[in-house]
């Protein structure tokens, strides 16, 4: 399993909602009006497949910038999120081995159409 998005709703970092990819195979866009979320996913032509041969690395992403700009902040996010801790309202895409999106979003109160 690959991690392949996250969408933050409310974060000091961004005045509105954020859809950060993480280069794999497609690339997401997460459209919410607060209570229906519809995700959209195309293929993400950038993507290299087989780029690592002996298929042990799936994927390789980097979180950049300079100081201040958010990157601890962000993984603080996801790790909340996975651990289902400060009602995180972020919803984090994965994708399984035949590319099958896995959603893992800790509020509930959030419907996919």
């Amino acid at each position: 399993m690959r991690l392949a998005a996250i969408h933050i709703f409310d974060h000091y970092l961004f005045e509105e909602t954020k859809t950060i990819n993480f280069g794999s195979k497609y690339n997401y866009q997460i459209l919410s009006d607060g209570t229906f979320c519809s995700i959209k996913r195309e293929e993400n032509l950038l993507f290299i497949p087989n780029f690592f041969a002996d298929n042990t690395i799936l994927n390789i992403s980097a979180i950049v910038g300079t100081n201040g700009v958010g990157k601890t902040s962000i993984l603080k996010e996801i790790t909340q999120l996975l651990s289902n801790r400060y009602g995180s309202s972020s919803i984090i895409i994965f994708e399984d081995e035949t590319d099958e999106m896995i959603i893992h979003n800790s509020n509930h109160n959030i419907k996919f159409l």
